[in-house]
């Protein structure tokens, strides 16, 4: 039986992995999918696989920008995917997400006659447990207002009307079997899931199981990945951006660290930053920055040219405090072990973030991944 799995992450890799590793599936194939803009995040997933489990490894590119989608992108990308399924002829499909051009994926497994398979992608795997209206960016009237501060037609439509229905005037243009990519998928011959109990809530599927997380490391990794003397005391702490200019973001940050730092971190403990690996080097440089001013021990997490993820750490019990805005590795820690200790810095970033004036499109963003966060146990939110 061929399988072919479709990754465009990193953690999506690892996941798919853990799949494989979990129900000792062979005949896998693999497909990268990936943008020109993110040939870095391409490279890191390629160096990241574990070649036994693959009987080939194959790239696709996508069309530039894919998620803001057009009638002519939605052509292309169907008929990439449909040229993929022709090619493999899988008789399992196995996808992490359930919307947008992925679901194109899951119109053809219907036309190939193809068993279709969710496996987890992550927080956003739960995502439609979260209310509509937290779909919404912001209220009607702060719409009204972003749309005249320049004047952009568009946004007194999107303040009009509300997303479900903009999005189904959106799909007017597009032609019937390219619809989908407006709807979400719900129904599926199998899930692979952390938390089946809530994605039953979410998904129809004929076999829902448990996915065990596994992040061993390909033996290239094992050689080339760097030394790094952590104790289990010392803290991680996984950055992601969410639009705010560089020195806003990092002063939210550390304005955590010295606002908690004293009752979270001991003399004995090193905090070590690990930059998203989408990051830029103004990202970089404005966490150099700052450094200095904090009266505890902080470096740099830097992998180089590679990137391990952060949960294989874990799992090996080589750290035991993981600190986050709202990385999915907050919901995934004590899943891989129970002595980790999880902070989310979620609240104090929204409300600095709202003293400093951002924009509420960013706001509502980080709300709505905090509101991914809240669905879960186990973490201190602060």
């Amino acid at each position: 039986m061929i399988n072919l799995f479709f990754v465009s992450t990193l953690g999506g890799l690892y996941m798919a992995q853990s799949v494989i590793y979990q129900e000792n599936f062979t005949n896998n194939h693999l497909i990268v999918l990936y943008e020109n803009a993110e040939s870095n995040v391409y490279e890191k997933i390629i160096s990241n696989v574990d070649d036994t489990l693959f009987s080939s490894v194959e790239s696709e590119r996508l069309p530039p920008a894919i998620w803001h989608m057009t009638p002519s992108k939605a052509q292309e990308t169907y008929a990439l995917y449909e040229s993929i399924l022709h090619r493999y002829k899988p008789e399992a499909i196995f996808i992490n997400s359930y919307n947008w051009h992925y679901n194109f994926i899951y119109d053809l497994s219907k036309n190939f006659d193809t068993k279709i398979c969710l496996y987890e992608e992550g927080l956003s795997t739960y995502r439609l447990l979260i209310c509509e209206h937290a779909a919404e960016l912001h209220t009607v009237w702060e719409s009204f207002k972003l749309a005249f501060r320049p004047f952009k037609p568009l946004r007194i439509f999107s303040a009009i009307f509300p997303y479900h229905t903009r999005l189904k005037v959106k799909s007017l243009f597009y032609k019937k079997k390219y619809k989908s990519v407006f709807s979400c998928a719900t129904d599926f011959d199998e899930l692979y899931v952390v938390f089946p109990e809530k994605a039953s809530k979410v998904f129809n599927a004929g076999i829902i199981r448990k996915l065990h997380l596994d992040y061993r490391l390909n033996e290239n990794m094992k050689n080339i990945s760097p030394t790094i003397n952590f104790t289990p005391s010392d803290i991680i702490y996984l950055d992601q951006t969410f639009g705010l200019p560089h020195d806003i973001h990092t002063e939210a940050i550390f304005s955590f660290f010295a606002l908690h730092g004293k009752e979270l971190i001991n003399n004995h403990q090193t905090l070590y930053i690990k930059l998203h690996p989408k990051a830029d080097i103004n990202t970089k440089n404005a966490f150099l920055n700052k450094l200095n001013n904090i009266p505890f021990d902080v470096k740099l997490l830097d992998f180089g040219s590679i990137d391990l993820p952060v949960e294989y750490f874990i799992s090996e019990g080589l750290i035991e405090n993981i600190w986050g805005i709202c990385s999915t590795t907050l919901v995934y820690s004590t899943e891989l072990s129970p002595k980790v200790n999880v902070v989310s810095l979620a609240k104090h970033y929204k409300e600095f973030a709202i003293a400093h004036n951002i924009s509420p499109d960013k706001i509502h963003n980080i709300a709505f991944h905090l509101a991914h966060l809240e669905l879960f146990e186990n973490i201190k939110i602060l």
